[in-house]
Parts: C-alpha cells; structure tokens; sequence
C-alpha cells in the first residue's frame, strides 16, 4: 500500500492539472500544477475566477456530471473576457474530463475535474479546415471558394441588379518558365503575384488561384470602366516584381480578360466564360494586356 505521502507526490505528479470541485463551484484540491501554471486554475472557486458569463455554464458541467452519475467530457474556450482578473489577451481552449466521486466534501457533492490545454490542436484543425479555402502558394482563396462566392454575387446581380467585375489572367509564357527555372521559381512567381494581389485589391475585393497558371478576381459593386483602371495598374505592379526575380523577360507580365455580368446570364459560370474570352484575346494581341470582354 502507498502512504499518504506517496498518493500525494503521486497526485501532484499528474501530467495534467486535476481539480476537485464542489457542486457550488468551490475548489478543494489542486493536483498536477507546477509552478507557474497559468492556465484554467477555478480555485478558490469558479466564481471567484470567472465571469458571471461564464460561471453558470462551469458550474453546469458540474451539474450534469452529477445527474448522471457518469463521466462527463466537455471542449470550451477561454478568451480574456471569461477572466475576473486579468489574463493573456488570446483565446485558450481546454477539454475537461469531469468525473462523480463518491463520497462529499463538507456536505457537498464533488467531482474530479481533469482540464488539458487543447489549444495548439485546435489550431491545427482549424488550418487543416482552412486549406480547402485557401491556396497553400498563393495566399489567395481556392477555386472551390471561388465557386461560392461567384454564385452569390450572381443571385445579388439578378435579384437586386448589383454589378460585379471579374478578371480571370494568367501568367505569360508559363510553360517556358517551368522548363527554365523549375519548380522553386515557379512557387516563387506564384506567391509574388498572390502578395501582390492582396495589397493592391480593395477591401471588398476578392482574389483566387483559380487554376495552376490563371488567377482570378471578383470586383463587387464595379462595373468594368472602372474596373479596368484598377486590373491595369494590377497587371503593371505584378510586372516590376516579377523583374526582381531574375526570371526570363517574357515570363515577367500577364495577360487577363475581364467582364462583368449581363442581363441575359443563365448562370455564374457565364461571366467566366465571357473573362475566359477576353484571356485568349489579349493572348492573340502578343500578350501583357487586359482585355474587356463586350456584352453582346
């Protein structure tokens, strides 16, 4: 058998901080806390530690572990407005493993609240949820956020005649720059077009990857004189970065077609269609330039 001494250095040993709480929130015992632990601490008690927005759902996970007489395990974030005093100003979030005892502690019932910090996993998923979002090269949204996004720009031009601009360009002589200068530089031209796309754009404008070699961008409530001006200065910035790079010169520019959304469209993809047009154009002109694609 273990003395009292050993099932305490044994306790305090615990690789995650145990509590024991009473049904009125109040704490009891700390186990697993090395000094310094600046993490979920509910002693003297969870009211005396958190907020009156906080506290009642705490103390409510201590309730229904009770009920049930079962384990109990909750997942809840922790942001420095849920602090009575005060704490990093950055969101935690925890999982609790609360577990009945059988016995009471000065008349109340308790519980055995183990709290790990999951915040570095959750972190993670929400990168890898991210990902289907967003262009891992670029910086710039993905296709399929793309296809969202257009869909609705389209239901708000036919429903409430909102315009909306889209440019669609690629990068030119792409094929030869992936011969020459081989994968490094061409995820290097990929990202330096994407930074340039998030500086120059609008608040309210919005820019894809959209395919290996062609890019994207959605200009709300712009119809396409004045969306022009904006592409163009776009297609000049993208030119001076891409001669920093020490790249081919006719793989410095790019060339794009751009429309916008007509009375007679049966569906979102139309507008690319009529940009996609607009891309082979400017190619058949000898490249580096936007071209606007009329509506017929």
């Amino acid at each position: 058998m273990l003395t009292p001494q050993q099932l305490s250095q044994l306790a305090n040993a615990l690789p995650i901080p145990a509590f024991v709480l009473t049904r009125s929130g109040r704490c009891v015992q700390v186990f697993g806390c090395e000094n310094g632990y600046q993490g979920f601490m509910p002693s003297p008690s969870i009211s005396h530690v958190f907020t009156l927005n906080k506290t009642p759902w705490l103390l409510a996970q201590i309730d229904h572990a009770l009920a049930t007489a079962r384990p109990h395990r909750v997942e809840f974030a922790l942001s420095h407005q849920d602090w009575q005093q005060s704490k990093p100003h950055h969101n935690s979030w925890w999982e609790g493993h609360i577990q009945p005892l059988g016995f009471t502690v000065d008349g109340e019932a308790a519980v055995l609240w183990l709290s790990h910090d999951v915040t570095h996993y959750h972190k993670q998923a929400q990168r890898w949820a991210n990902y289907g979002e967003v262009d891992l090269v670029s910086h710039l949204y993905s296709q399929r956020r793309m296809s969202k996004e257009l869909a609705a720009h389209f239901s708000l031009f036919h429903r409430h005649h909102i315009q909306c601009s889209l440019v669609l360009f690629e990068l030119d002589y792409f094929h030869q720059l992936q011969q020459q200068c081989g994968e490094t530089t061409e995820a290097c031209v990929v990202s330096t077009v994407g930074n340039v796309c998030l500086s120059d754009l609008r608040q309210e404008d919005r820019a894809f990857r959209y395919q290996h070699n062609s890019f994207v961008i959605l200009l709300p409530h712009t119809e396409t004189e004045q969306a022009w001006g904006l592409i163009d200065r776009l297609r000049k910035d993208i030119h001076q970065q891409l001669l920093s790079l020490d790249l081919p010169q006719a793989c410095t520019s790019i060339s794009g077609g751009l429309s916008q959304f007509a009375d007679d469209d049966q569906r979102s993809q139309d507008l690319l269609n009529r940009a996609s047009q607009g891309l082979a154009a400017a190619k058949a002109l000898g490249c580096d330039r936007i071209c606007v694609e009329q509506l017929h």
